[in-house]
């Protein structure tokens, strides 16, 4: 039995960051999909709540207003298989590993996300998109 597999052109990626810079560089790694940007973890998660189609997340950790394991844990409350191709990304890995830690302790159903540090290579993004849009 044979699992269709979308190619990339058909993936959806949401990116979140506040940081326009990074959403630039993440948008133009990700020129072979379909790139959904915020730069507010909160709209992200409206545009999830909307019910529109999304196949992996791409989100920085520390975010004003919402950090990345919150707006997470509110997807994964939503859609937890969406929860499960979320990548996280942080320019501080050590304070993105206890944050993420924390939020793992809120439910032992969760799995933790993969984290790429900033700044990431074109080649280490596509394979955690690639990764993740498996799950």
């Amino acid at each position: 039995m044979s699992t269709f597999r979308p190619e990339r052109g058909q993936i959806r990626v949401l990116c979140v960051d506040d940081d326009e810079l990074i959403l630039d560089c993440a948008e133009r790694y990700l020129r072979d999909f379909e790139v959904v940007r915020f730069d507010k973890p909160h709209d992200a998660l409206v545009y999830v709540l909307e019910g529109r189609d999304v196949d992996v997340v791409v989100s920085d950790i520390m975010m004003p207003e919402m950090s990345g394991p919150e707006l997470y844990l509110a997807c994964f409350q939503h859609s937890p298989s969406l929860a499960r191709r979320f990548i996280f990304t942080s320019g501080d890995i050590a304070c993105a590993h206890r944050l993420l830690d924390a939020a793992m302790k809120t439910d032992v159903t969760l799995r933790m996300p993969q984290l790429l540090e900033k700044p990431f290579s074109k080649e280490t993004l596509l394979a955690a998109v690639d990764l993740s849009r498996a799950a």
